[in-house]
């Protein structure tokens, strides 16, 4: 409601930003624009002209010294025109990037943006500690061989080969040809995780190919739990808003010992 109040204020501020952004970059942008293309669209302009002006003269040849007055009448008039014709369209050529302005600026809709609801301090996402657990998880892979690739965001998925959200955020590659396609969850300490519907949908569907490595107590001393093919061996205990919680517990009875 005090945001409701004050609408119209702010409305009025957006226009004026708006307004000044067209005139002082969009405006002088496409002058701009314009007057480095005036000299060959001037050329084009008046190559067109030129091959009219041909064109007249050669029919004015044609009709001969005993062509009807009318006729020929009708040619110079015609070559008159096309001369005055010729100065006007090059004289509103060379205007044009002075006659660019912007209009009024009209809004289409307004839209208010809200944070979502903030879940527990345990649950937060905290990209911090997320950095935590990737490194650590990718660090063991690598100390052990494999080649290792983020592909945690879509531009590093489709330079991997993969669809934007392959379900996964390492792909690690042994010599021996093994593949693990890797989920890393972090934790500040240790509360339950939360698998998005399309990362359990791939543990599922790729089975022990599929890792999930989870990182608690980040915040302090970070440890590090490796669980092949979670979607077996994992119980998850509920449904939130499309994705699924994993106790602590349950992670640390299902993960590795080697």
């Amino acid at each position: 409601m005090p945001l409701a109040a004050r609408a119209i204020g702010m409305r009025a501020e957006a226009a004026r930003l708006l307004a000044a952004f067209a005139q002082d970059e969009l405006a002088a942008a496409r002058r701009s624009a314009l007057r480095s293309a005036l000299p060959e669209r001037q050329r084009h302009l008046a190559t067109g002209f030129d091959l009219r002006a041909a064109e007249l003269a050669a029919e004015r040849a044609a009709l001969g010294k005993e062509a009807a007055a009318e006729d020929l009448a009708a040619v110079k008039a015609a070559q008159g025109d096309l001369l005055a014709e010729r100065t006007a369209a090059l004289a509103a050529l060379a205007s044009e990037p002075d006659r660019i302005a912007p209009d009024e600026v009209n809004f289409i809709a307004h839209a208010l943006a809200i944070p979502p609801p903030q879940e527990n301090d345990g649950h937060r996402y905290d990209e911090r500690v997320e950095e935590v657990a990737v490194r650590l998880a990718a660090g063991w892979e690598r100390e052990r061989g494999a080649t290792v690739r983020d592909v945690s965001k879509p531009a590093l998925a489709r330079n991997a080969g993969l669809p934007n959200w392959p379900g996964f955020d390492l792909l690690a590659t042994y010599p021996n040809g093994e593949t693990r396609r890797i989920e890393v969850k972090g934790r500040a300490g240790r509360d339950a995780i939360h698998m998005e519907a399309n990362e359990w949908k791939q543990a599922c569907h790729l089975g022990d190919q599929y890792w999930l490595y989870v990182v608690f107590n980040c915040a302090a001393t970070p440890e590090l739990l490796r669980v092949r093919d979670p979607f077996s061996k994992l119980v998850a205990n509920s449904r939130e808003n499309a994705s699924f919680a994993i106790a602590a517990s349950v992670i640390a009875q299902a993960a590795q010992r080697d």
